[in-house]
């Protein structure tokens, strides 16, 4: 479990802080990681344990929960930069003339972003204001 975490993980999640997470993806994902555990641990289908209970025994988390804290630290960098950083200019801009495809629209990082925050009740003004890497290191994820 441990070389799957130094190396599968990180390489599965590789830019994670910067995905627009859609839901069929991460459940994608999430199929995946919990396969590997599963896999790993030596949990056959037939043993009828839950998700959880696999994570519990494997010592990890959903790859959602991994991909909205890396999504939030991410962020809570970009919202310290200085003003005349890019990053941070991109993140508060706002996109002008833009073409709508057929079949909806698509989802911005900042759909992402006030998703992950409104999910871990994280108030948006509060966030910027306090830091949300700072936040961070106190909050603990349930989101499984």
């Amino acid at each position: 479990m441990k070389v799957y975490k130094a190396i599968a993980l990180p390489t599965l999640l590789y830019g994670s802080e910067t995905w627009v997470a859609y839901s069929h993806n991460l459940k994608s994902l999430e199929k995946f990681h919990d396969s590997c555990a599963r896999k790993i641990l030596g949990i056959k289908w037939q043993d009828y344990q839950t998700t959880d209970s696999v994570f519990d025994k494997a010592n990890t988390t959903s790859i959602e929960a991994i991909v909205v804290k890396s999504q939030l630290r991410w962020s809570g960098h970009v919202f310290h930069m200085p003003d005349t950083c890019l990053p941070k200019q991109i993140m508060y801009s706002e996109v002008e003339d833009v073409k709508h495809t057929r079949g909806g629209q698509r989802k911005w990082y900042k759909d992402t972003l006030h998703r992950s925050l409104k999910e871990c009740s994280i108030r948006t003004k509060t966030g910027e204001r306090l830091g949300l890497t700072e936040m961070l290191g106190s909050y603990q994820f349930t989101m499984r």
